[in-house]
């Protein structure tokens, strides 16, 4: 009788352990408020992500919880979440709100995942996000509040949703990005302006200028992160310029750190008839890089052709090119009575 006792509370014990252990799951978001952004989620992303399952999925969650958009992630290279907002025609909050911060979650079979984008989402109707890499996954352990991670706000890779410091923290490290400097330090992540060259062949580009142009119809080039990242300016003032097949400089933006931004570039404007102002339809658009006195072509991952009103976003890194300029000075032996005498020097 006494083992029987024992066994009923064994068994009592391993089902209130299993219980226990099931998370409370977001549902998948069914509905359609009128009113959405979108969520890109890129194949770098989605690869992250590892989902096991065959029924995993992706929720977007406001600030009080709600479930405000969802999306299968199993066995896709990129797809995209719908992020909906709060539909102003009914009087309940059945969406999200403007600016209002989006959470996301993973639900992988039985397990749950905090998921943290590397840009951060913020709710704009008819928005676009472009996640184009990985994502920072932290299992949620279920009936407990510490979520292991990285606590320090000045690390890379910290988490806002940690409670418990993991030792896990990376961070950046000063030097030299440039890899055409005489001290380009591989291990630097964050330049700090000390890069040397050596300028004894180096001489000063005509370097393009950075314009204020509006001719009424343009097309617009965005620039995310790992592109802008990729250009590795050092200069406080580096520019990009567009420019057409004919070098006509049609649009330019100022490049600072790492933050993404976007490009405008203007057509031609048709009521100007005896000048060309600007691109014309599919004329190929090149671009340069002007960082500090260096001058760069820069081949985008994407190449562009001027479309009025068009869009396109550069996703990956840019492919630079340093321009070498001409010199009117030539080296050489100036003595005609020389052996090697040069007469061009």
């Amino acid at each position: 009788m006494k083992k029987l006792k024992l066994s009923l509370l064994f068994i009592l014990f391993v089902l209130l352990s299993d219980s226990s252990a099931q998370c409370d799951l977001p549902i998948p978001f069914e509905g359609n408020t009128g009113s959405n952004m979108t969520v890109m989620l890129t194949t770098a992303f989605i690869t992250s992500l590892d989902a096991t399952d065959e029924n995993a999925y992706m929720v977007a969650l406001t600030e009080s919880g709600l479930v405000v958009g969802s999306e299968a992630v199993y066995g896709v290279t990129q797809t995209s979440l719908a992020v909906w907002g709060n539909d102003a025609q009914t009087t309940e909050v059945d969406g999200a709100v403007a600016n209002e911060t989006i959470s996301f979650q993973l639900v992988n079979g039985t397990d749950l995942y905090d998921v943290v984008m590397l840009s951060a989402v913020s709710f704009v109707g008819n928005g676009l996000s472009v996640q184009n890499a990985a994502a920072q996954l932290t299992l949620v352990v279920c009936e407990s509040s510490t979520i292991l991670g990285c606590t320090d706000s000045l690390a890379l890779n910290y988490n806002n949703l940690a409670t418990e410091d993991d030792a896990s923290c990376t961070y950046n490290v000063s030097g030299c990005t440039d890899s055409t400097a005489l001290n380009y330090d591989l291990s630097a992540t964050l330049d700090d302006n000390s890069c040397e060259y050596d300028e004894s062949t180096v001489d000063a580009c005509d370097l393009p200028v950075s314009t204020a142009l509006n001719t009424g119809v343009n097309m617009t080039v965005m620039l995310t992160s790992p592109f802008v990242t990729s250009l590795n300016a050092t200069d406080q003032l580096a520019y990009l310029v567009a420019k057409t097949e004919a070098g006509l400089v049609i649009g330019s933006v100022f490049i600072t750190g790492d933050s993404q931004t976007s490009l405008a570039l203007f057509g031609d404007d048709s009521t100007t008839q005896d000048e060309v102002d600007g691109a014309v339809a599919n004329e190929t658009i090149s671009f340069q890089l002007v960082n500090g006195t260096d001058l760069y072509d820069v081949v985008m991952p994407t190449a562009v052709s001027f479309v009025a009103n068009g869009l396109s976003v550069q996703t990956a890194a840019a492919q630079l090119t340093l321009v070498v300029c001409e010199s009117s000075t030539i080296l050489g032996c100036t003595d005609s009575l020389a052996l090697n005498y040069n007469n061009l020097a």
